[in-house]
């Protein structure tokens, strides 16, 4: 049993690096992009306490039982989870911002319109603007 990361739903949130009580993950921005995160598991630290995956709002990591995903005793020290999470750009003024998956949509809204999806395509920056037109200018 171990830990498994999918880096396309991960909202960045850095839950999992502070729930997990033996500090075996690591998120940060890579040191020569801005726009892209490292996350690291190491594999050797996790007790699979469960933490990450069960406090995880977007479904990033779970918890893996399959038979190939048991590591050999001799990578017990070399076996980690080595990913990199890239940000989105801002649909109208093109900043770095995080992606929302629409499985996250789902989970936060309970269904994720077209509407919905359009408002999170924006920086927190214009959907404030966004939002404002559409409630006070345009009642």
């Amino acid at each position: 049993m171990k830990i498994e990361f999918d880096n396309t739903v991960c909202v960045l949130c850095h839950t999992c690096a502070f729930v997990c009580p033996a500090n075996a993950i690591c998120i940060e921005k890579t040191a020569n992009n801005n726009e892209v995160y490292s996350f690291t598991l190491w594999h050797n630290s996790c007790t699979l306490c469960g933490n990450c995956s069960y406090y995880c709002p977007s479904g990033a990591l779970r918890m893996s039982d399959k038979e190939n995903a048991i590591s050999l005793q001799k990578h017990k020290y070399t076996h980690a989870i080595h990913k990199a999470v890239s940000l989105t750009h801002c649909a109208s003024c093109g900043e770095a911002m995080v992606a929302l998956p629409d499985t996250f949509l789902a989970n936060a809204f309970g269904s994720h319109t077209p509407l919905l999806q359009e408002h999170f395509r924006l920086c927190p920056t214009c959907r404030r603007t966004h939002t404002f037109s559409q409630r006070v200018l345009n009642p």
